[in-house]
């Protein structure tokens, strides 16, 4: 548009309104007299109208200039949607990739968990047979509670990076 003619359309419109009286007269005994013409009153009333066409010959570069300027700011912005995106699609990626290992953690503590309670039962089982100590049942009911805080932490955790992937998504 830069390259095209302008058009300037402009209307202008007005009125007018104006009253004159003469002077007034003074009668017997400091009385005024209305004048005798009653006075004059004028009204105008008028537009005018007006179209222009202008064409730019020779600017020296100007306009190529602007369309140059246009075309860089639409790059630029491009370039700026696009890292927006790519920074979206990182953040979505990080949160998930860490939902993920934390749901493989709270697996692993599981397991861990089942192995400490086999322990503990088999530890019990040789205390019943007076081939265990109390040492080693206290260990074995030790490991089962740390498996159990394993397995809640892993658990807290999981819900934590699930909750975060989730507003890294935009969901509420």
């Amino acid at each position: 548009s830069t390259y095209l003619p302008r058009i300037m359309v402009s209307a202008v419109g007005g009125y007018s309104y104006s009253h004159s009286r003469s002077t007034t007269q003074v009668g017997v005994g400091g009385v005024d007299l209305p004048p005798a013409d009653g006075g004059a009153s004028t009204r105008l009333s008028g537009g005018v109208s007006s179209i222009s066409l202008t064409w730019l010959l020779f600017d020296f570069g100007q306009r190529a200039a602007v369309t140059d300027a246009a075309t860089q700011a639409s790059v630029i912005a491009n370039i700026a949607f696009t890292g927006a995106h790519q920074q979206l699609i990182h953040d979505v990626s990080l949160a998930f990739y860490a939902n993920s290992a934390d749901r493989t953690k709270i697996t692993a503590n599981r397991r861990s968990l089942d192995d400490a309670r086999q322990v503990e039962a088999a530890t019990r089982a040789k205390a019943e047979h007076q081939q265990a100590t109390a040492v080693e049942i206290a260990e074995a009911r030790q490991s089962v509670a740390q498996a159990k805080l394993a397995l809640t932490q892993s658990e807290g955790a999981e819900q934590n990076s699930y909750l975060q992937l989730i507003s890294t998504l935009g969901i509420s």
